[in-house]
């Protein structure tokens, strides 16, 4: 990893770019980070999700898309998008039922781009 790319995941401008993060209450040990982060004009953002492997499948995921998600609305962004590789069934599912859209990278058919109307603040998730 570069310098430069390892900078800009530490030292974020927080008024473009934002990390949800679980954190185990007893081991304080990290479970999963969502991180956002706006495009240049403020108006949609792109989001990468991390879940510990033993945890897939149990709600971490979930949860923190749902506060990411909710996030961007505050924000009033209108798009939130992400890339998932093509084999990662539970992800995509997950996205489908929080209305993403789902459609095959042109670029590159072992990824799927993930992108979501985000409708006004009143409106909030089950």
């Amino acid at each position: 990893m570069s310098n430069e790319l390892l900078d800009k995941l530490i030292h974020y401008d927080p008024a473009r770019a934002m990390a949800f993060i679980a954190v185990d209450d007893q081991s304080q040990r990290m479970l999963g980070v969502v991180r956002l982060h706006d495009d240049t004009g403020g108006e949609n953002a792109e989001f990468a999700i991390l879940v510990r492997s033993r945890l897939k499948g149990h709600g971490v995921g979930w949860l923190l898309m749902k506060h990411m998600i909710e996030f961007s609305r505050h924000k009033d962004l209108k798009t939130v998008r992400g890339q998932v590789l093509a084999e990662n069934a539970t992800m995509l599912a997950m996205c489908a039922e929080l209305g993403f859209h789902i459609a095959v990278d042109p670029d590159d058919p072992s990824v799927k781009t993930v992108t979501l109307p985000v409708h006004p603040a009143h409106l909030t998730l089950r």
